[in-house]
């Protein structure tokens, strides 16, 4: 059953990856023909030093991608699954590098057509992992207390612990007052 699991992680993996290859190369190769053949007055050195210095981020998380996520076979056995990689499809840290490349991909293709001007929509980047960090901050804290067990919450005047527990049971209901 396990076994399944794993191919199917292996099968979408492939998929997933080969799609971002294909995808990260017409996007690249649109921005660099747009620029040399449509927008050339446009083609500095100032225009290109932006566009390695914000497309290496992501350029460097589909190789770190490729490298956890590809698929490992058994030599000589196309079918003998050996490492199936990371999920690409979870949660947290694996949304985030999606990001970085979505808004990567949206900021070239914006800076070919609309001008220089739209690299500035990639700052939401680094705003966007502050407030997670915050989020997750906060979330901790709530969840276990902080410090001097902020997160302890006192029963009601008149109304002990127990008979919190009692009436939240759907037990006996005691009105107090």
């Amino acid at each position: 059953m396990a076994q399944k699991a794993a191919k199917q992680v292996a099968r979408r993996n492939a998929t997933s990856l080969n799609t971002l290859h294909v995808t990260s190369l017409c996007i690249h190769v649109y921005f660099i023909i747009y620029r040399l053949l449509l927008h050339r007055r446009s083609a500095t050195t100032s225009a290109y030093t932006k566009y390695i210095l914000f497309s290496l981020p992501a350029l460097l998380i589909e190789a770190y991608l490729e490298q956890i996520s590809r698929p490992k076979y058994a030599a000589g056995n196309a079918g003998d699954l050996r490492r199936a990689g990371e999920d690409l499809d979870a949660k947290g840290l694996m949304e985030y590098l999606w990001d970085i490349i979505y808004v990567t991909w949206g900021c070239l293709v914006g800076v070919s057509v609309l001008g220089e001007w739209v690299w500035w929509l990639w700052t939401v980047i680094p705003f966007y992992a502050v407030y997670t960090g915050i989020s997750m901050f906060m979330g901790f804290r709530r969840n276990f207390g902080g410090v001097g067990g902020a997160g302890k919450t006192e029963a009601p005047e008149g109304m002990s612990n127990r008979q919190k527990k009692l009436e939240k049971r759907g037990g006996q209901r005691v009105f107090s007052g």
